[in-house]
C-alpha cells in the first residue's frame, strides 16, 4: 500500500506495528504483568506445597521458539523454627503440568531447592526479594506463571506476602505490593 498524505495532513499506508513473526531477535513482543496489592498469609501443614494466591500471569507465545523473561518482585516475611525453612520458586503451568523453574542445584539428599529462601524481617516489616529468569516454554500454547512455596522444615511455618507477621491497623505496619512480569522475547 502506498503512503498517502491527504489534504488535512493525515498520513495513511504506514504500518505502525511490526508483526511479531518479523521482529528481530531480542525484541520484546509483548509485556504482561500481574500485581498483588493485598496481603497474603498462610500457615503450612507438613510438607504441603502452596501457591501464592492472587499473583499469576498467563502468556500465549506468538512463536514456539520464543522465550519468556520472568521478573518476580515479592515483599515477604515468614516464621519457621528453622532459619530458612520457608523457600519459594517460580512455577510455570503448561497443559496442566507444573514446571519448577530457576532453582539451585541439588546438593546432597536433604537440601531444599528454591529460587529464594524467604526473607525473615522483624514483626512489622517485609524484605524485598526478586528473581529474573529467561524461560523457554517450547510451544505457542498458554503458559501460566506463579509462585509456589513450602516449609522445608515441615514445622508449621507461615509465609506472609505484602505484610509483616503483625498485621494490626497501626501506623507502624505497612502493606506493600508484589508483582510478576512476563515479556515475550523474539529468538
Amino acid at each position: 500500500m502506498p503512503i498517502v498524505i491527504n489534504g488535512t495532513g493525515s498520513v495513511t499506508g504506514i504500518t505502525t506495528r511490526l508483526a511479531a513473526a518479523a521482529a528481530p531477535a531480542g525484541s520484546a513482543i509483548q509485556v504482561l504483568q500481574d500485581t498483588k496489592p493485598d496481603a497474603y498469609a498462610q500457615t503450612s501443614s507438613g510438607s504441603t506445597i502452596y501457591t501464592i494466591t492472587g499473583l499469576e500471569q498467563a502468556i500465549t507465545l506468538s512463536h514456539a521458539s520464543n522465550k519468556v523473561l520472568v521478573q518476580v518482585n515479592l515483599n515477604i516475611n515468614h516464621s519457621s523454627s528453622g532459619y530458612n525453612g520457608i523457600y519459594w520458586w517460580i512455577n510455570r503451568t503448561t497443559s496442566s503440568s507444573d514446571n519448577i523453574l530457576h532453582v539451585g542445584d541439588q546438593v546432597g539428599s536433604s537440601r531444599n531447592r528454591g529460587t529464594c529462601s524467604g526473607g525473615i524481617a522483624d514483626e512489622r516489616h517485609t524484605l524485598n526479594e526478586s528473581a529474573h529468569f529467561l524461560d523457554t516454554p517450547g510451544s505457542v500454547g498458554a503458559h501460566t506463571y506463579n509462585i509456589k512455596w513450602k516449609d522445608g522444615n515441615a514445622d508449621g511455618g507461615s509465609l506472609y506476602i505484602n505484610r509483616g507477621r503483625t498485621d494490626s491497623d497501626a501506623t507502624s505496619n505497612t502493606t506493600t505490593i508484589s508483582s510478576i512480569t512476563l515479556t515475550e522475547i523474539a529468538v
